[in-house]
């Protein structure tokens, strides 16, 4: 098995996918819906709960999107992903910044 067949037979992997496919039609609550059901099925996957949180915050549903966010960034401080954990704490930070929270 190649690795692009691995991706494309991963359920996160096409949650996601049909999730972009619902957003590009015009459905953001149907790709929401999608992308909080893959985070469901892999916890302790950090980039599904980091889309999850940028999503959330273009709709508007802030609070959601920064405790995805920072559940993101925990995860990537487990992992030993610093630099990446780094990165999803500016994301907060400006989106906070931009909601006057900061």
């Amino acid at each position: 098995m190649t690795d692009r067949q691995a991706v494309d037979d991963d359920p996160i992997e096409v949650l996601i996918r049909r999730s972009k496919r619902h957003l590009r039609k015009g459905d953001p609550r149907a790709a929401v819906v999608l992308l909080r059901r893959a985070c469901s099925l892999d916890e302790w996957r950090a980039r599904t709960f980091t889309l999850l949180g940028a999503l959330l915050s273009d709709v508007g549903r802030h609070e959601d999107a920064e405790r995805a966010l920072l559940h993101a960034r925990w995860l990537r401080q487990r992992a030993g992903e610093t630099s990446r954990a780094e990165v999803t704490m500016r994301l907060v930070d400006r989106m906070r910044a931009q909601r006057g929270l900061s």
